[in-house]
């Protein structure tokens, strides 16, 4: 409904600028005609005037010194004689406002400039967001192919086998991934996971106008950053969220490369080494990591839970949401060290603003690489 109405303004838009062009053709017809009376008034007078000339010259030929209507003979002190002609002034001529019809043609092809130049914005406007459309059909379409592709492998695997009541003591496989989603939150941090989660949905949700707070500090055409300052202790804290969209890569896509650890080194820069300290389940681990030395502050190293969520749709009108949450934790096999140092508030701001969408314009790249030609995961 929206789109029907943004055309049908763009349309109606349209109709007024042609409906103005017209107005100002209409104007300058009149002008061309007011400039053509001109010409032709001039010229019938040109030719009045020469026919005149001609006849005075016949007169003069004929020495007949007599006294003519239109003109008189003057005598000057060499003895000739010359014929004088009134002006004469064309007629509809001393009517015309030469100033003002001047300032109406400039004004005129100004607002012609003008108009031409909006409705090609518009047409520009209309044309991007068939683009957009067309673009969003053909990706929608090669992910149903791509759908459609898979289940006719999976019926052609499929028919190779007997089902599972052939096959002694199995379970379906409904069963198992029942058994799966079940037990695989199931651990000692499972209830902060939880908890995390929650949060970060609700600053995901959250508006970001308001008394929210958000401040938007980076906007690089569909990449928007946002921040909202916040300190504890004089430390900064400052939330960030961004939103972003990439074309060709679902969220699934996006946060399984973020959260594999077999591909870590392949998109992030700053880590100097990393290991799995305990694996907790099969959608969360803890890892132990070192960051590269940025001078002249010292290394820096962290240990954090890492875990990876589907979070079902509400309604079918809804679509799945991934998230990876990540947040430290603390484990007997590696101590808490601290290595001191302390940066100014302004310094870690400046970094994040600088950092933030470089490593977002970085790893959504990654991704569009590494799932190019790959069946889509959603």
């Amino acid at each position: 409904m929206e789109h029907f109405t943004n055309n049908f303004q763009k349309g109606h838009s349209l109709r007024e600028k042609l409906a103005e062009m017209e107005t100002f053709r209409d104007i300058l017809c009149r002008q061309v005609d007011t400039l053509q009376k001109y010409f032709d008034a001039c010229a019938d007078a040109v030719s009045k005037d020469e026919l005149q000339r001609d006849k005075v010259v016949e007169d003069d030929e004929d020495d007949f010194p007599t006294t003519r209507s239109d003109g008189e003979f003057l005598h000057n002190t060499n003895g000739s004689k010359e014929k004088w002609f009134p002006h004469v002034t064309p007629k509809g001529i001393n009517g015309i406002d030469f100033k003002g019809e001047a300032i109406t043609f400039k004004a005129t092809t100004a607002g012609i400039l003008a108009t031409l130049s909006h409705c090609i914005e518009l047409m520009v406007k209309r044309e991007e967001s068939w683009q957009k459309r067309l673009d969003k059909e053909v990706e929608k379409r090669r992910r149903i192919e791509e759908a459609y592709k898979n289940a006719m492998t999976e019926l052609k695997k499929k028919s190779h086998f007997g089902g599972p009541d052939y096959e002694p003591y199995s379970r379906s496989s409904s069963m198992s991934s029942i058994d799966l989603v079940s037990t695989s939150d199931d651990h000692r941090f499972s209830s902060q996971v939880e908890e995390m989660v929650q949060n970060h949905m609700t600053y995901s949700l959250q508006d970001v106008g308001g008394d929210a707070n958000w401040q938007l500090v980076v906007e690089e055409g569909e990449m928007k950053v946002y921040r909202r300052e916040v300190e504890e202790n004089g430390i900064v804290l400052d939330p960030l969220k961004a939103t972003h969209a990439v074309k060709g890569v679902t969220g699934h896509e996006v946060c399984h490369y973020f959260w594999n650890v077999d591909v870590r080194n392949d998109w992030e820069t700053t880590i100097e080494n990393f290991r799995v300290v305990e694996t907790l389940a099969d959608n969360a681990i803890i890892i132990y990591q070192t960051h590269k030395r940025v001078w002249p502050a010292s290394q820096r190293d962290v240990l954090y839970l890492s875990a990876i969520r589907k979070i079902p749709a509400l309604n079918e009108n809804d679509t799945e949401t991934w998230i990876v949450c990540n947040f430290s934790v603390e484990h007997d096999s590696v101590p808490v060290v601290n290595p001191g140092g302390w940066a100014p508030a302004s310094v870690l701001r400046a970094v994040a603003k600088r950092e933030y969408p470089k490593f977002l314009k970085r790893f959504t790249s990654y991704v569009q690489d590494k799932t190019a030609g790959k069946s889509i995961l959603f």
